[in-house]
């Protein structure tokens, strides 16, 4: 079981969001669980499975991006994924290089940033790092 504390967050006595801790930060990140599941569940059998693939491989290399940063990487993915794995493995880390580079608005329109937990340096070392990958 995985319990995290939230502060859930209500605008005229109606459910907005809620707010979830960054403890290395002590900052609150704005988030709305139910439509980032959703949009998750409407990415294609292949795009999902590149999301775990790239979510297993961050886990084995020091975690460098957030699972929750992976998923909005992923829904701005353009490219249609299909069993041509290796290709769009090459094609993601591409995007993710692309999006690390700036500030990327959490799209559930609460004016967060999913990517809050990046500062300059630590944006910085990861665009090195996926720049790296991408050469190898």
């Amino acid at each position: 079981v995985n319990i995290i504390p939230v502060s859930k967050v209500s605008i005229d006595d109606t459910f907005s969001h809620y707010n979830f801790p960054d403890i290395s930060k002590d900052i609150w990140i704005a988030s709305n669980p139910k439509i980032h599941t959703k949009e998750m569940r409407a990415l294609s059998i292949y795009k999902g499975q590149l999301v775990q693939i790239i979510k297993e491989w961050n886990i084995n290399n020091h975690n460098y991006l957030t699972p929750f940063h992976i998923d909005n990487i992923a829904l701005s993915y353009p490219e249609k994924v299909d069993s041509d794995f290796s290709w769009h493995i090459c094609k993601f880390f591409k995007h993710m290089y692309d999006k690390i580079e700036n500030p990327m608005l959490n799209p559930n329109g609460l004016g967060s940033y999913v990517d809050d937990y990046l500062d300059d340096y630590t944006r910085e070392e990861r665009t090195f790092w996926l720049k790296a990958v991408m050469e190898l």
